[in-house]
């Protein structure tokens, strides 16, 4: 399997788009979900359980949202 890579041309669009959305996120909010899960008690243990949901439940979720997302848009692109 390929490995997919945007066109030349629009990587700096990639770039300044993750960038944009890196400064947007509130990575506050996903270390206090960490911490507040029962037994968290240190950064180890919280890099620890951080690292098994990005392993395991992360991908699945955001690929999940994607597609929610995008029949939501096509639905109502098609209303209007």
């Amino acid at each position: 399997m390929g490995v997919l890579c945007p066109r030349k041309e629009s990587m700096g669009s990639l770039i300044s788009d993750k960038y944009e959305f890196s400064n947007w996120a509130d990575w506050g909010v996903v270390v206090d979900l960490v911490f507040d899960q029962k037994g968290v008690k240190t950064v180890e243990h919280a890099k620890e359980v951080w690292l098994d949901f990005l392993e395991t439940e992360l991908p699945d979720g955001l690929k999940r949202s994607a597609e929610v997302v995008l029949r939501k848009r096509r639905e109502n692109a098609r209303r209007k």
